[in-house]
């Protein structure tokens, strides 16, 4: 595996590392490269307590006794979002700043495209505020920015470079399939965060498949445009088709989606086919059919049917056989009703024609 570039000093966090798996084997990579002349501080960090860590993953105990043994620093319930913030809550010095923010596919436990969407907008905007601004200009570090790794699929539909570019941010490298990358590839443990589960492999049609994985590197606009016009190397830079295809892409599933099936009719996608099959038949069809279907009125009455039957014995047994025959005291309210509505009206007019008299 090639060795990463990095300053003498080097202060490198991850965010959201489930076990410390990932944590450990960028520490064991760092360590193997025997660069004695480089100073390099790891801070890793978990969205969860000590307690939920351990009840959540087991082998994280024995991992971050590992991390301690190497010189990392461990701190716990620290957000993605609110960086510097729950750093600091959890003891971090104020001033502290990174030369590499890591982060490695970010959940947020359900498929909402709009939710991770906003996650990824207020990551880049949180990790922007302990990013350390570049200071050296002749050497150029490769392990520097905001390292960002997504599953297939994912950074198309969370719009992950439209939203870094929005956020003052330039994509300086993209690294397909990291996972066998010489440089940026290490083996570690995927784990979700409800259940520790591992989600490196899906089953798509009764057959487990890998997923890939892509690292994105962000730099500040700033200061990429400074290295890359330096060293002379091209900008990175999204066409207006390509953006614009970005702004307007909708979540619409697509033929070879596997990884996050997607309704076409409406804003939910599924984690299988069979999902994605039974929200059609339930939401779509069934309540399209019923819709559509025809609604029976009561002759004599407000209730409604959706069959005819229902309807015929409701008027039946609610109206009787024939109920336009009326009872022999009908005729007599009839009149009395007539009578009491003749008379209303008639005082009605004596009161405006007093009215007029006292004039």
């Amino acid at each position: 595996m090639s060795s990463l570039s990095l300053t003498s000093r080097h202060r490198i966090l991850t965010l959201g590392d489930g076990n410390f798996s990932y944590s450990l084997a960028l520490a064991k990579q760092l360590k193997n490269q025997g660069n004695e002349s480089v100073n390099i501080q790891l801070i890793a960090t978990s969205y969860d307590t000590y307690e939920e860590l351990i009840g959540k993953y087991p082998e994280s105990k024995r991992i971050c006794a590992q991390l301690t043994q190497l010189g990392a620093t461990i701190c716990h319930r620290v957000d993605a979002t609110n960086i510097h913030e729950s750093l600091v809550a959890a003891g971090a010095e104020p001033k502290l700043r990174f030369d590499a923010v890591v982060f490695n596919h970010p959940h947020c436990g359900e498929e909402n495209v709009r939710r991770h969407q906003s996650l990824l907008s207020h990551f880049y905007a949180s990790a922007l505020e302990v990013l350390e601004k570049k200071k050296e200009k002749k050497e150029e570090k490769e392990l520097r920015g905001i390292l960002l790794t997504l599953a297939e699929r994912q950074p198309e539909r969370w719009q992950a470079v439209q939203r870094a570019l929005s956020a003052g941010l330039t994509l300086y490298r993209q690294v397909d399939d990291v996972d066998n990358d010489d440089r940026f590839g290490l083996v570690y443990e995927r784990k979700r965060h409800q259940n520790g589960k591992s989600f490196h492999q899906v089953t798509l049609y009764g057959e487990k498949m890998k997923q890939t994985s892509t690292l994105f590197i962000f730099r500040r606009q700033e200061d990429d445009m400074d290295t890359r016009s330096a060293t002379g190397t091209a900008v990175c830079t999204v066409t207006g088709k390509e953006k614009m295809m970005m702004t307007t892409r909708k979540r619409k599933a697509e033929k070879d989606l596997w990884l996050e099936f997607a309704c076409t009719q409406c804003e939910k996608s599924f984690k299988s086919a069979q999902g994605l099959k039974t929200h059609v038949h339930m939401v779509h069809e069934l309540e399209a059919g019923s819709a559509s279907m025809k609604v029976l009125l009561c002759k004599y009455c407000d209730r409604t049917f959706k069959k005819e039957d229902a309807k015929r014995q409701h008027e039946l047994a609610k109206h009787g056989k024939d109920p336009l025959i009326k009872p022999d005291w009908f005729e007599t309210r009839q009149i009395i009703d007539s009578t009491r509505r003749a008379k209303c009206d008639y005082d009605k007019n004596n009161e405006r024609a007093e009215d007029l008299f006292d004039m």
